[in-house]
């Protein structure tokens, strides 16, 4: 018979794919399994009830199939596992700049080249020294609670299901300021 309750998980350009072997082996042992993804047709077998398609494309999306043989030949097909889509972290995001306030620095960034297959849900901001943050759907936000006066870097983290980018360069360093206090015993 054919295998059942076939489900992918996605990982960088492959999927690992799971089934549950046929209810009925024919009268013979099951010698292996053969899943074949769709598009493309990119395939694995093995004894076991799962295996990894490799080879994939991050970002496209495929059904699985599998099907089971014994001595006396092969099964039909499952039906086709929900379409599953490879993906890793995103790429790096560059061009991290910021502009002093006053206790504050507004940085900003550019968009990673790839977001891994998968959309970029949120960008984290970290400033060095210190370790304040902001978080952002964005390419800009504000860093807060900083020391006018003292030099800061900036990097910028991307993230998407699949989990967070590399920690992009840091920045070049950027003071707060403010404008002087009013002068006094005038």
């Amino acid at each position: 018979g054919a295998p059942t309750q076939v489900f992918g998980v996605p990982a960088d350009k492959q999927v690992e794919v799971s089934w549950t072997g046929p209810v009925s082996n024919g009268g013979a042992p099951i010698t292996g399994y053969t899943v074949k993804a769709s598009p493309g047709g990119a395939s694995c077998t093995t004894s076991g009830t799962s295996c990894v398609v490799q080879g994939l494309a991050n970002g496209q999306a495929y059904t699985f199939t599998v099907k089971a043989s014994n001595e006396a030949g092969d099964s039909p097909v499952s039906d086709p596992a929900d379409p599953v889509t490879p993906r890793t972290v995103p790429q790096s995001p560059s061009g991290v700049g910021g502009v002093p306030g006053n206790g504050k620095v507004t940085v900003s960034w550019v968009v990673p080249d790839s977001d891994g297959g998968a959309p970029i849900a949120g960008y984290t901001v970290v400033a060095s020294p210190g370790g304040a943050s902001c978080v952002t759907a964005g390419t800009s936000c504000v860093v807060e609670g900083l020391t006018n006066g003292q030099a800061y870097t900036f990097t910028v983290v991307a993230a998407n299901v699949a989990g967070d980018s590399p920690a992009s360069e840091s920045s070049n360093p950027v003071t707060p300021r403010t404008t002087p206090g009013a002068p006094t015993q005038v």
